[in-house]
């Protein structure tokens, strides 16, 4: 037996279950004849588990329909087993608070590259937010106990048989008949009619999640899906962060969709706030110019940020750029073309809820305490100028507000073109600063400010037009934008100079020259700090390279299987 992750969305994942000389996709459903080619330990009590992990986890009750007869319990780090089941799960349908620690207690204890089974809970309403929280094997069984209630599943919940007019479902099952014709049917027909609509019903919604996994669209979707219950609502809600964060990557090439109110609390907005207070400085200028973001990214390639721009033409030296946005909060003009800022779209309404104004407001008052300018010019309209009202009263500077005909409008654009030629002039900014500035900005956002200043040292020139941008110290490049990741690539030299310091975002691989990907059994050690697709410099007794990161740092240094790095270049020692 043996199980592998093949790729992650976040915290779920696709991987591959090896049973008994047969390979099956995960996640999946897996029944009677999996389970018994399966050496499973028989449960026994454990003195040393905490109370409360004894009373989420609570020992199987057997039965004759399917016997639940083991768990490991996943508190204790002397099991290395291939598969963890969460026995008697279904007791805490609708205890969203147990039902969540519980998976995430188990989902921070076992190896991460061992499945997790949750056997008796899993419906077609349900199934997404499961996968979500990373479990990997389901059975059948709720749906076969929803039948003998004469129960008809389905992605929105359950329907009484009886009740139903016509079946929503073409599966093989309801293709061609009626409910009418159900009642011509003895009871033991019927419930073997809902036994197989309800299986059908939930392999095809486990296949649609895989698909969106693949898509890294599996949280949109769980979003969505999860308004069918209040308790899966909830579900969604209380996942810690840490949990999502130590499994959710910085940087990728997928656009972030912010539909719900749920989107706020998305660890990818997390971060990126989370980052640009903690790794941004603004520059040395003295006045800030406020913007409303645009649908398109980067905000200063769209038509409405051009306008503004060419107003600004000559003056823009002495101006720094912020935009104001939901649900970023801010993101400063240098990290525009990073991720999330660079992939994410909204439902433009103009019409915002008070959670998405009050964590704006928050984010824009945060970021004017800590970086202090002189003059600040609001080009808003709209919530957005609700929005700076309200700061500007919370730190007490008086903002100028030039908009009077939309963003874009002439008496607006003139306006602006006005309080802008009467700024401050003693601090400037040049085109090719501006560029380095940015670069700057980026690495220190994605590596740290130390390796950024460590990185950056020297003769360093960028070149190319924004925002293709590439950075050579001397002659020897040693980063590059990435615009489909919304990140910077280094270089085998600008790894080099990162390494003189710092052992952030490295990985200690064995005595090998990978020619393809780094495999888990290779690593060593790594940065507990990496992330997937995070760019990571490993190195070797015989080599030294850079590569993409497919599993987090913590990941590589526990999992034995699967593949952890891919590797972009490569220099023998």
């Amino acid at each position: 037996m043996r199980f592998e992750v093949l790729r992650r969305d976040g915290t779920a994942r696709l991987g591959e279950f090896e049973i008994g000389g047969e390979t099956i996709r995960t996640p999946c459903l897996i029944g009677r004849d999996e389970l018994e080619r399966m050496k499973i330990e028989p449960h026994s009590f454990i003195p040393r588990l905490n109370e409360d992990i004894i009373e989420e986890l609570n020992p199987p009750q057997g039965d004759e329909e399917y016997d639940a007869r083991v768990i490991y319990y996943p508190i204790l780090p002397t099991k290395n087993a291939f598969l963890y089941i969460l026995a008697s799960a279904n007791q805490y349908l609708g205890d969203y608070r147990t039902l969540s620690k519980a998976l995430m207690k188990i989902g921070d204890n076992i190896p991460p590259d061992s499945a997790l089974f949750l056997p008796a809970i899993a419906s077609p309403e349900n199934v997404s937010i499961f996968l979500f929280y990373g479990v990997d094997l389901f059975d059948d069984i709720y749906g076969k106990i929803s039948a003998l209630r004469g129960v008809y599943l389905t992605t929105e919940g359950g329907f009484r048989l009886e009740d139903l007019r016509e079946f929503p479902c073409n599966c093989p099952e309801c293709l061609g008949r009626s409910p009418e014709e159900m009642k011509r049917f003895s009871k033991r027909e019927r419930i073997d009619f809902l036994k197989s609509h309800n299986r059908y019903a939930l392999e095809a919604e486990i296949k649609k999640v895989r698909i969106l996994i693949a898509k890294e669209n599996i949280r949109e979707y769980v979003e969505k899906q999860c308004r069918s219950s209040p308790w899966l609502t909830a579900l969604l809600r209380i996942v810690r962060d840490d949990f999502a964060e130590k499994r959710s990557p910085l940087f990728r090439k997928t656009y972030l969709y912010a539909n719900t109110f749920e989107s706020l609390g998305r660890i990818e907005v997390k971060n990126f706030n989370r980052r640009v207070m903690e790794r941004y400085e603004k520059p040395d200028l003295d006045t800030l110019l406020i913007l409303p973001c645009s649908a398109r990214k980067p905000y200063s390639l769209s038509l409405s940020h051009k306008k503004i721009l060419d107003v600004l033409s000559k003056y823009r030296r002495y101006i720094h750029e912020v935009i104001l946005t939901s649900p970023l909060g801010i993101v400063p003009r240098e990290l525009e073309i990073v991720y999330p800022a660079s992939h994410y779209d909204i439902p433009v309404t103009g019409r915002w809820v008070e959670e998405e104004k009050d964590w704006a407001k928050n984010c824009l008052k945060r970021y004017l305490k800590k970086n202090l300018y002189e003059s600040v010019i609001a080009h808003v309209d709209g919530v957005y100028k609700e929005i700076c009202k309200e700061v500007e009263g919370d730190i007490g500077l008086e903002f100028i507000y030039t908009c009077e005909d939309g963003v874009t409008g002439k008496r607006s654009l003139e306006n602006l073109g006005e309080v802008i030629s009467g700024v401050k002039k003693d601090k400037a900014m040049t085109s090719k600063e501006r560029k380095l500035f940015s670069i700057r900005s980026m690495a220190s956002y994605q590596f740290g400010g130390k390796i950024a200043e460590d990185l950056l040292s020297g003769d360093v020139k960028v070149r190319g037009r924004y925002p293709k941008m590439t950075a050579f110290d001397g002659k020897n490049q040693i980063l590059k934008v990435n615009r489909p990741y919304g990140s910077l690539d280094l270089t085998i030299d600008g790894a080099l100079k990162i390494k003189r310091n710092s052992d952030d975002y490295s990985v200690e691989i064995d005595d090998f020259v990978p020619t393809g990907d780094v495999f888990a059994v290779g690593v060593l050690d790594a940065d507990e700090g990496i992330r997937p697709n995070d760019i990571v410099i490993f190195e070797g007794k015989r080599s030294f390279g850079i590569g993409r990161a497919k599993m987090a740092g913590w990941e590589m240094i526990r999992a034995k299987r699967g593949s952890a790095i891919r590797v972009e270049s490569v220099k023998v020692k």
